[in-house]
C-alpha cells in the first residue's frame, strides 16, 4: 500500500444539546420571500450574484443536535466560521436543533400538522420510506435545484429517490462499514502473511479469509474455544457483508421502483455457504448470542482472543478507548470468487429532506443553505490529506490510513438498501438459522423467500401503479 507521510490530529466528534427553533411549519415562524425578491450580494461588476433570504432563519434538526462550543477542535471552528459566513451571504439565521425524545415517533404527526421541528430533518432510511408514503416528505425534484453538487453523497442519493423523484440527500461521507481488523500478534504468532501484502498481490480473498481463521483457531483439550479466527460484534450482518463481498444482493431494486429478493441467487448461496462451514464445521467463528451485548466480541478481539474481527468506523475508537494491547491493522474486507473488487457494504445511508409542509420558497432557501454549510470545510487540503487528517489519530499504522481514505474517498462503499426495502429485521431471522446450522442456507432462504418477496410487493406497490 502507498505510505503516507504526514501525520496531522484526527478530529474529534460533535454532539450537543441546542435550542429548538419555533415551529409552525417553517422552523423559524417567517415566510420565505419569493424568488423574485431575492437580491444580489455582489456590489462590484462581475461579482456572484446570490439569491438573499430576508433575514428568514433556517433550521436543521436531528436527534442529537451539534456542539457549537468554539475551541475544541479546528473543525468546529471552521463550521461555526462558515455559518457566519453562509448567514451573511444568504441573509438567513442559522439553527442547528437537537430533536425531542420522540423525534422519530412524532415525525409525521407534527408534520402534518404544519409544526415539523426544522426545515431540514434527518431520517434513517428504515423510516424513510414509510415517512415519504404517508406524505410527511417534500418532493424536491421540480424546484429548480440541482442534486450534482460534487460534495453530495452518492450512497445517500440512492436511499433518497423513490420512484425516480428526489425526497432525500445528505453531505456527509458514509464511514467505513465493513472493515476488517485483524490482531498482528496473533497473525505473526500463527505464521500468517499480513493482509497488506496479500492485498497487493490480490490474494485477500475468501479463500485465503477461511484458511486463516481457521489457523488462527484454537481449543483446549476438550474441544471448546479458546481462541477463533473471527468474529463480529452483530453476527447477522457478517453474513451480509459476505453476501455483498461476493457480488451477490440481499435484493434488488428493479428500474420500475419494485424490488426482488434476491439471498436465494448462487452468489449470495456461496457466500452463505461458506459461513455455515465456518460456524458450523471449522468452528473458526465467534458467534455471540441474540441479545448478548455488542461489546462481547469487540472485547475478545482486544483481549486477544480473536484474530479477525469485521467491524465498523466507529469501533476502532473501542479498541484504543480500552488500551488493546496487541497492534491491529485495519483492511478490506475479503473479497470472494465472484466479486472484481473489495466492497464496503452498508445496510442504509441517512438522509436530510425537507418537510412536505413547507413551501416550495422556504425549502429551495433551506436546501440552498445546506448545502453552501456542509460542503468541504477544508478546500486547501487534498482528499488523501483531509482523509489522513481524520484518521490518524485512530490508526496505528499508514497503511491502515490509506485504507481508510480509499473507501472515504475512492467509491468502494455500495448501499444494500436494506433498510429501505424493510428487511433489516428478516437478516437476524435468516442468520441465526444458519448459526444454529439446522438446515442449510438454500432451505433456509427458500423456506422465507415467499413471504419476503409479498412485503416486498406490498411496501413498492406505488412503484409499479
Amino acid at each position: 500500500m502507498k505510505r503516507m507521510k504526514r501525520t496531522l490530529a484526527a478530529l474529534l466528534a460533535m454532539t450537543m444539546l441546542v435550542p429548538l427553533a419555533s415551529c409552525s411549519g417553517t422552523g423559524g415562524g417567517e415566510s420565505a420571500p419569493s424568488s423574485s425578491g431575492g437580491v444580489s450580494s455582489g456590489t462590484e461588476p462581475g461579482a456572484e450574484e446570490v439569491e438573499t433570504y430576508g433575514g428568514i432563519t433556517i433550521t436543521l434538526c436531528n436527534a442529537w443536535g451539534k456542539d457549537l462550543t468554539p475551541g475544541q477542535n479546528d473543525e468546529t471552528d471552521r463550521f461555526i466560521d462558515r455559518i457566519a459566513e453562509v448567514e451573511e451571504k444568504y441573509d438567513v439565521e442559522f439553527v442547528y436543533a437537537k430533536g425531542p425524545e420522540e423525534y422519530y415517533d412524532n415525525m409525521v404527526t407534527t408534520i402534518m400538522a404544519g409544526e415539523p421541528y426544522g426545515d431540514l430533518m434527518f431520517a434513517f432510511p428504515s423510516y424513510f420510506l414509510d415517512w415519504v408514503k404517508a406524505g410527511a416528505v417534500k418532493d424536491l425534484t421540480d424546484l429548480g435545484l440541482s442534486f450534482e453538487h460534487p460534495d453530495l453523497n452518492p450512497v445517500a442519493a440512492v436511499e433518497g429517490t423513490i420512484d425516480g423523484r428526489v425526497y432525500g440527500f445528505n453531505m456527509d461521507k458514509a464511514e467505513v462499514n465493513s472493515m476488517m481488523a485483524f490482531n498482528k500478534r496473533l497473525f505473526e504468532e500463527a505464521g500468517l502473511e499480513s493482509p497488506y501484502d496479500l492485498i497487493e498481490r490480490d490474494e485477500w480473498t475468501f479463500a485465503t479469509m477461511e484458511e486463516y481463521a481457521k489457523k488462527l483457531t484454537k481449543t483446549d483439550a476438550n474441544g471448546n474455544n479458546t481462541q477463533w479466527g473471527l468474529s463480529t460484534f452483530d453476527p447477522p450482518w457478517l453474513g451480509v457483508t459476505m453476501i455483498y463481498a461476493n457480488n451477490g444482493k440481499v435484493v434488488d431494486f428493479q428500474s420500475d421502483g419494485t424490488a426482488k429478493f434476491t439471498m436465494d441467487e448462487p452468489n449470495a448461496l456461496e457466500a452463505m455457504d461458506l459461513l455455515n462451514k465456518m460456524v458450523n464445521v471449522d468452528k473458526s467463528v465467534l458467534v455471540t448470542e441474540a441479545g448478548e451485548d455488542w461489546s462481547t466480541a469487540v472485547k475478545a478481539f482486544t483481549d486477544g482472543k480473536v484474530g479477525m474481527l469485521r467491524a465498523e468506523q466507529w469501533i476502532i475508537d473501542c479498541f484504543n478507548a480500552w488500551d488493546m494491547a496487541d497492534d491491529f491493522g485495519i483492511v478490506y474486507f475479503p473479497k470472494g470468487p465472484k466479486a472484481a473488487d473489495y466492497v464496503d457494504d452498508i445496510s442504509s445511508q441517512a438522509v436530510y429532506f425537507v418537510p412536505s409542509c413547507v413551501d416550495d420558497e422556504r425549502a429551495k432557501a433551506a436546501v440552498t443553505v445546506y448545502m453552501a454549510l456542509f460542503s468541504d470545510l477544508y478546500p486547501e487540503m487534498s482528499e488523501e490529506e483531509e482523509a489522513e487528517m481524520r484518521f490518524m489519530a485512530k490508526c496505528r499504522d499508514e497503511e491502515s490510513v490509506q485504507f481508510m481514505a480509499d473507501v472515504y474517498n475512492k467509491g468502494y462503499t455500495q448501499s444494500t438498501q436494506i433498510g429501505k426495502a424493510g428487511l433489516t429485521d428478516a437478516m437476524p431471522e435468516i442468520f441465526r438459522e444458519l448459526f444454529e446450522g439446522k438446515s442449510t442456507p438454500a432451505a433456509i432462504v427458500g423456506e422465507k423467500k415467499a413471504s419476503l418477496q409479498a412485503m416486498l410487493d406490498e411496501r413498492f406497490a406505488f412503484a409499479a401503479d
